[in-house]
C-alpha cells in the first residue's frame, strides 16, 4: 500500500511539473505585437478564411465571392490588387467545395473536394494574367472520404477523413491506403469515423522537407509527423485541450461530430516555412463574441520546440508569413466599419 501511495504521489508531482513547465515555456516566450494596417484600395472580401504568401504575392480565398481567389502584391506597407481567378462551377478552372490553399515543392495546390479534383498552379501560372487557363487538374476519385488532402510528392497525397482505421490515409494510384496512426487518446470510446469528424484539422507540409503538421480545429492540439515513402511517424504532440464531444452520432443518416456547447475552437490554420510553423489559435467557445477571429499565434520549429507566442492587438481570420519570417500578414475585419483590412506585424525585433 505504501509503495502504491508513493508511486501515485510521484506521478502527480510529475504531471504538475509538466503542466507548470509548459506554461512557463510559453510565458517566457510571449510577446505582444502591434499591427499596421496596410495602405491600399478597399478589399472586396466578405469573410476570408484562407491565405498564403509566395514571395511578395499574397493569395486570398474567399469562398463566398463570385471570384474565389484574389491576388495582391505587397510593397513595403502597401499593396496593390492583381486580377483574381476561380469561379464557382464545374468547368475547367472552376471550383466547388474547395478547401485550403497549400504551397510546397514550388506549387500552389487546392483540394477541390466537390468536383473530385486536386488543382495545382506553378509559380509561372500564379503570376500569369490568365491564371485560369494554366491550372493543372488531377482527379481524386475518392475525394469525399477526405476532410483535408495535401500532395506530398507527384500524385502521392495524404489526408484526414472518415476512415475505418487510422487518423490519416494516403491516396495514390486511384486508391486509399489506410494508416495505423491513432487519434489522440481522449479516453472516449467511439467509432473511428466519429473521431474523423471530431478531429478535423489543418494540414501543412514543410515546403521543402519531409514533415507534416496537423493543427486541430477544436480543442488545442498540434502534432508534427515525419512522412517518408507512405510511412508516418509522430514526432511531436502538444495537447493542451481535447475537443469536447459526446460519443455516438445524433443521426444514423450522416456522420456528425456531436460537439458539446463548451467545445473550444482551436487552430484556424498554420502558416509554414522550412524553419517554422505559425499556428493561429482561437480558444473561444460558441458563447463568445467574434469567435471566427483569433489573436494568438504559437510558433514552433519542425522538431516541436516552442519558439514564440505572439499576442496580437487585432483579431484575424487568417495569417501568412513572408519567406524570411520578418513579417506576419493577416486579414482583420474592422468592427468599426465592417471592412476587411490587411494588417502586418513586424517580427524583426524578435528574431534570433
Amino acid at each position: 500500500m505504501r509503495n502504491d501511495v508513493i508511486i501515485c504521489t510521484v506521478l502527480l508531482i510529475l504531471f504538475s511539473s509538466c503542466t507548470k513547465n509548459n506554461q512557463v515555456v510559453w510565458d517566457d516566450k510571449t510577446v505582444s505585437l502591434k499591427g499596421q494596417v496596410l495602405d491600399g484600395p478597399i478589399l472586396d472580401l466578405y469573410f476570408p478564411r484562407d491565405i498564403i504568401m509566395i514571395d511578395s504575392l499574397i493569395i486570398v480565398g474567399d469562398i463566398n465571392q463570385s471570384e474565389l481567389y484574389h491576388r495582391y502584391l505587397i510593397r513595403d506597407n502597401s499593396f496593390e490588387i492583381l486580377p483574381g481567378f476561380g469561379k464557382q462551377g464545374e468547368g475547367p478552372g472552376e471550383f466547388f467545395m474547395p478547401l485550403s490553399l497549400h504551397y510546397a515543392n514550388k506549387k500552389l495546390s487546392i483540394f477541390n473536394r466537390g468536383l473530385l479534383r486536386y488543382q495545382v498552379l506553378n509559380n509561372h501560372c500564379l503570376m500569369s494574367l490568365t491564371v485560369n487557363s494554366c491550372i493543372e487538374t488531377k482527379v481524386i476519385k475518392d475525394a469525399f472520404a477526405f476532410n483535408e488532402l495535401i500532395e506530398l510528392d507527384d500524385n502521392v497525397f495524404m489526408g484526414t477523413g472518415t476512415f475505418n482505421t487510422g487518423m490519416f490515409a494516403f491516396y495514390s494510384n486511384n486508391s486509399i491506403l489506410n494508416t495505423d496512426v491513432s487519434y489522440p487518446d481522449d479516453k472516449l470510446n467511439t467509432t473511428n469515423e466519429q473521431k474523423g469528424m471530431v478531429y478535423q484539422g489543418f494540414l501543412a507540409k514543410q515546403p521543402n522537407g519531409k514533415k507534416v503538421v496537423y493543427a486541430g480545429f477544436y480543442g488545442q492540439i498540434l502534432e508534427i509527423f515525419n512522412v517518408e515513402n507512405q510511412n508516418i511517424r509522430r514526432i511531436f504532440s502538444d495537447i493542451a485541450d481535447f475537443p469536447s464531444y459526446k460519443p455516438g452520432m445524433k443521426s444514423i443518416d450522416y456522420l456528425e461530430a456531436n460537439y458539446t456547447d463548451d467545445n473550444k475552437i482551436g487552430y484556424f490554420m498554420t502558416a509554414v516555412t522550412d524553419k517554422s510553423i505559425y499556428a493561429l489559435y482561437c480558444g473561444k467557445t460558441h458563447k463568445d463574441d467574434r469567435l471566427d477571429y483569433a489573436n494568438i499565434i504559437f510558433v514552433f520549429d519542425w522538431n516541436g520546440n516552442r519558439m514564440k507566442k505572439y499576442l496580437l492587438d487585432k483579431d484575424l481570420s487568417c495569417i501568412c508569413v513572408n519567406n524570411d519570417e520578418s513579417k506576419i500578414y493577416g486579414l482583420h475585419t474592422d468592427p468599426e466599419d465592417d471592412l476587411v483590412k490587411f494588417v502586418s506585424y513586424d517580427l524583426e525585433p524578435f528574431r534570433k
